[in-house]
C-alpha cells in the first residue's frame, strides 16, 4: 500500500471527494463510511436513518454509483474515513482531515493515477 496526500485547498479551488473518487477504480468494492462530517444537498437528501448511520460511522453504500452520486452532491467534506473492501480485505482508504488535507491509501499499482489527480 502507498499513501498519497494532498491539500484540499488549491489555487484553482477545493479538491472535493468527488475529484478524489474519480481517480479510483471503485466499482466492485464494498464501500463503508467509518467517519463523516460534511455538508451539501447529498447529505440532506439521505433518509434520516441513513444520515444517522453516515454520521455515526456505520453507513455502507449500496454501489459505487451510489457513493459517487453522494460525493457529487457534497459542498464540503470536513472529516471522512471511507474504506473500499473486497472479500473482507480493505483495499482503498480515503481520509479527509479537518477540511485541510486528503490522504488516500491504495495498492502500489494505483498510486500513479491517484497522484496525478491529487497532486495535479
Amino acid at each position: 500500500m502507498i499513501t498519497v496526500t494532498a491539500p484540499m485547498h488549491r489555487p484553482a479551488g477545493m479538491l472535493q471527494l468527488a475529484h478524489v473518487l474519480a481517480a479510483l477504480p471503485g466499482a466492485g468494492l464494498q464501500w463503508r463510511v467509518e467517519e463523516f462530517e460534511g455538508f451539501g444537498p447529498a447529505v440532506g437528501a439521505l433518509p434520516a436513518a441513513d444520515r444517522e448511520r453516515l454520521f455515526d460511522g456505520d453507513h455502507r453504500f449500496a454501489s459505487w454509483e451510489a457513493l459517487t452520486s453522494f460525493a457529487a452532491g457534497l459542498e464540503q467534506t470536513i472529516w471522512c474515513t471511507l474504506v473500499g473492501a473486497r472479500d473482507g480485505r480493505d483495499e482503498i482508504t480515503v481520509i479527509a482531515f479537518d477540511s485541510s488535507e486528503w490522504e488516500v491509501r491504495v495498492p502500489d499499482e494505483l498510486a500513479g493515477a491517484v497522484r496525478a489527480v491529487l497532486e495535479g
